[in-house]
């Protein structure tokens, strides 16, 4: 949940096949009104309410990103990841076809066995010691 204009009027990602199930458009303009407070999108916080706004992501930690292709989310994960990857941070990024939002919480399911396992390996390099 990157950007407070995906489903809204002024979404900039035109992808029919997201966010059908489980996390919706509707879902997603509740939640951005819920957590706005008296952050505007176009203010000096705008990168803290909305993280697809932020003028500069060059100092940002590695990044692991993973999301379903059905998810409503998928677009702005893949524009946020295009973004970090041309400000120089490194990203690994994780596409699971068919996959809607939250699929991962399936615990038995086979795609999320993937995804999570995918997560923890991440998050075990990233905070593996570096022997310095």
């Amino acid at each position: 949940m990157l950007d407070h204009r995906t489903g809204g009027e002024a979404c900039p990602y035109d992808n029919p096949n997201t966010g059908e199930f489980v996390w919706t458009r509707a879902s997603n303009r509740f939640g951005w009104a819920a957590l706005k407070g008296d952050y505007a999108a176009d203010d000096h916080r705008k990168g803290w309410f909305s993280p697809s706004l932020a003028d500069d992501l060059s100092n940002l930690p590695p990044a692991y990103i993973a999301t379903g292709s059905l998810d409503l989310f998928f677009d702005e994960n893949l524009d946020y990841a295009r973004r970090l990857t041309a400000s120089g941070v490194p990203v690994e990024l994780h596409s699971y076809a068919g996959a809607v939002h939250a699929f991962n919480a399936v615990a038995d399911a086979d795609i999320a066995q993937r995804c999570n396992a995918g997560l923890m390996a991440a998050a075990a390099a990233m905070t593996a010691p570096t022997g310095d």
